[in-house]
């Protein structure tokens, strides 16, 4: 039956633990924190600002900060605290980050840590340790450490696109991540696809405004990386350990096919090149409905992106017809039409709690 009605299951148990959490039934604040990160996988509806992940990430974001998490409670630093508790507390200080800095990556918004804001050095071989003392075997430690090490070049990213940006070197960014690119594994397992992905996604970000003369280049290079370790994943079969943040980086990569689209058409003989971008955007499609199985919200993605290609395939043709029959291309002729999203995102709709369900069935009660 929880097969049959997952989107139900989850829908029930995640307002029973919402419930709880809001009752305050738990008072250890640490557990507060554990719980809002994993409540922020769950996409209770369409609200993107009191509710969802950019809520429970935000939740988990202060009460790490009241806990004092963000300061230095490494070996080197002095502490009354165990060193078991100590190991949790960093650990649980580098989760938030990167889950604050892939929510900020994927709403557009301000994060609420800076990277002024805390000392707490990056984990150590130490601090992957269970609290008898033994080493944590499920954790991923490379790949712990070096998508935290992507989520500080993330925060100064996203520092660089602020409304009031400080200053900072760009070229330090596209230094430090290229340093990383160069660190990384180049294996195919799970892991290391997803490390790809988020590294494409934060070049991405980096570059689409455009900052740089090579930014066009990198921006559709890193959308190519991400599409193809897509396509790698699906077939490895590996579509359901995908996190919640990878519709991001997908979504990321369909857009820039379809700027890329756009800049094409604009530009007098490049046709061809359109006709590519398009094609790797259609290639999108297939991953998109892929996660939509395993992220209900997806399922509007998806639309999303059936649309755009709908209409950069009416683009290429208009084109072309117009190349035909003037020789060249008047980029003022035609306006290029906004796709409409309130019509895209108002068929999606969130999943009957009764679906499937009788009374006397344990989900129908909070």
């Amino acid at each position: 039956m929880v097969a049959s009605a997952r989107a139900t299951v989850t829908a029930t148990l995640f307002r029973r633990t919402k419930a709880l959490f809001e009752m305050r039934y738990e008072n250890d604040r640490v557990f507060l924190v554990q719980a809002a990160l994993l409540m922020a996988w769950h996409v209770e509806d369409s609200d993107t600002i009191s509710n969802n992940a950019y809520h429970w990430v935000g939740q988990a974001t202060r009460t790490a900060f009241g806990l004092g998490m963000h300061r230095d409670l490494s070996n080197r630093a002095y502490s009354l605290m165990p060193a078991a508790d100590r190991r949790t507390y960093r650990k649980l200080w580098w989760a938030v980050l990167q889950a604050e800095t892939y929510t900020a990556l994927e709403y557009g918004r301000p994060s609420m840590i800076k990277s002024e804001d805390y000392d707490q050095p990056p984990l150590e071989d130490d601090d992957f340790h269970n609290f008898d003392g033994t080493p944590d075997t499920l954790a991923r430690k490379d790949f712990c450490l070096m998508n935290a090490e992507l989520c500080e070049i993330a925060l100064d990213v996203l520092s660089l696109n602020a409304p009031r940006a400080r200053w900072l070197d760009a070229g330090n960014i596209d230094t430090r991540l290229a340093e990383l690119a160069t660190r990384m594994p180049h294996t195919h397992d799970f892991w290391s696809c997803q490390l790809r992905i988020n590294h494409s996604l934060v070049t991405l970000v980096s570059h689409r405004c455009g900052r740089t003369i090579d930014s066009a280049v990198l921006s559709r290079e890193a959308a190519s990386t991400i599409l193809t370790t897509f396509e790698t994943i699906m077939a490895q079969a590996s579509i359901p350990k995908c996190s919640l943040h990878c519709s991001t980086a997908l979504l990321a990569a369909a857009m820039q096919f379809s700027q890329d689209v756009k800049t094409a058409t604009e530009t007098s003989g490049s046709v061809m090149r359109a006709v590519t971008a398009h094609a790797q955007l259609e290639r999108v499609l297939r991953p998109m409905e892929a996660l939509s199985a395993y992220w209900p919200h997806v399922d509007a993605l998806h639309k999303l992106c059936v649309r755009l290609c709908g209409r950069c395939s009416e683009r290429i043709r208009d084109t072309t017809v117009q190349q035909a029959v003037n020789g060249s291309i008047d980029a003022n002729a035609r306006g290029y039409v906004d796709i409409p999203l309130q019509d895209i995102m108002a068929g999606y709709q969130l999943p009957d709690l009764g679906q499937m369900l009788v009374a006397e069935d344990w989900m129908n009660t909070l």
